[in-house]
């Protein structure tokens, strides 16, 4: 086998890359390398045999329309998607504690939570706070 360029992993970040590349006719020879049985990653629906016509998300399984370049992606691939329809978040769940809202459910399953740093964070903030700091320590 001889590639000119080589993409190491077959998640949708890999697979439009070497799509990328081969579109805009920068490469002619990319070899796309998955240690998988199939490429997709993260998006991956899988049917038990106790319910084979029920499909089960296993990893990102919700992309809104409004996600432009992701829905293209999915138009170039093939990918075949399924309309979920409007999701009603009414009810949450978190170590066997149930909440009609995120703050609620911060609150019950997660009480360390409500002291501390995060104690006067809503759950928005919470995750904002994270992410920042997770975006620092990768880049310092």
């Amino acid at each position: 086998m001889s590639c000119d360029v080589v993409v190491v992993g077959g998640g949708i970040s890999g697979m439009y890359m070497a799509e990328t590349l081969m579109r805009m006719k920068n490469e002619s020879n990319v070899c796309l390398f998955e240690k998988d049985s199939r490429f997709g990653g993260r998006n991956y629906d899988f049917r038990f045999s106790q319910a084979p016509n029920i499909a089960i998300s296993l990893g990102a399984w919700r992309v809104d329309k409004q996600h432009k370049k992701v829905m293209d992606l999915v138009r170039r691939f093939n990918i075949s998607v399924s309309e979920l329809g409007h999701i009603n978040w009414a009810l949450r769940e978190a170590r066997g504690f149930y909440a009609t809202s995120p703050q609620s459910l911060k609150e019950q399953a997660y009480p360390a939570l409500s002291s501390g740093p995060f104690g006067n964070m809503t759950v928005s903030e919470m995750f904002a706070y994270l992410w920042t700091n997770m975006t620092i320590k990768k880049n310092t």
